[in-house]
């Protein structure tokens, strides 16, 4: 399982407990008409952890989930389940990937809860879980 795909499914599995659906950036994803989260990905920097030719490779950057609620319910809701979403991800969890392109860990830092924001119809509040990956190749 790529570095990618390890947090995915990590994203994918607390949608799961939460008992939410989880759309993803890029795929094709119908909103339900109640609350849901969608997730994303950043990829931040990537650079040799150590010197010579087989020293491993650091990776930052980010896993978001996004709790999406109807705007009527308050932003205090759309806040309470991003929180919910990044509790399954706390400071120094980590995620274990081991694919083609080498095997690693991703580590995450203390998560953050962003602004809410709104587009009329609902609420957005995003959940940062920073994370850096040590892969070996």
């Amino acid at each position: 399982m790529t570095l990618h795909e390890a947090l995915k499914a990590a994203a994918v599995e607390a949608a799961a407990a939460l008992a939410l659906p989880l759309g993803w950036e890029g795929q094709v994803f119908t909103p339900p008409a109640g609350s849901h989260l969608r997730g994303r990905i950043v990829y931040e920097d990537e650079k040799a952890a150590a010197c010579g030719g087989n020293a491993p490779t650091r990776i930052d950057g980010s896993l978001e989930i996004t709790a999406v609620t109807l705007a009527g319910s308050g932003d205090r809701d759309a806040v309470a389940l991003a929180r919910r979403a990044a509790a399954f991800f706390p400071r120094g969890r980590g995620v274990d990937c081991d694919s083609e392109e080498g095997s690693g860990e991703a580590v995450f830092a203390a998560p953050a809860v962003l602004a809410v924001k709104s587009d009329g119809a609902r609420m957005h509040a995003t959940a940062r879980m920073s994370f850096y990956a040590i892969i070996f190749r």
